[in-house]
């Protein structure tokens, strides 16, 4: 496989990386090989930062839960007073 192939497949579309081709792409001396590779590692870590994101911001919402709050998130308009835009609606 080309590396614009492999690039156009797990950086582009961010289809999953078998293992044994990631094994072989890190392995591989060509340096549009080993830059698909290295964007591949780039775009995991990031998906893992936004997973601890979102673990921490679940974290307010089910304390908020074990409190007894169903309906949590969305707007913080009710929250904070303002004087309202002529097109909103009534608080």
């Amino acid at each position: 496989m080309s590396v614009a192939d492999l690039r156009e497949r797990y950086v582009v579309k961010g289809r999953p990386l078998p293992a044994a081709c990631e094994e072989a792409l890190a392995a591989d001396p060509r340096s549009g090989a080993r830059a698909v590779y290295e964007a591949i590692l780039r775009r995991r870590s990031g998906n893992r930062a936004e997973g601890q994101r979102l673990r921490h911001l679940l974290e307010f919402e089910r304390a908020l839960w074990d409190e007894g709050v169903l309906l949590v998130g969305g707007s913080t308009r009710r929250a904070w007073p303002r004087s309202p835009a002529p097109w909103s609606p009534p608080l």
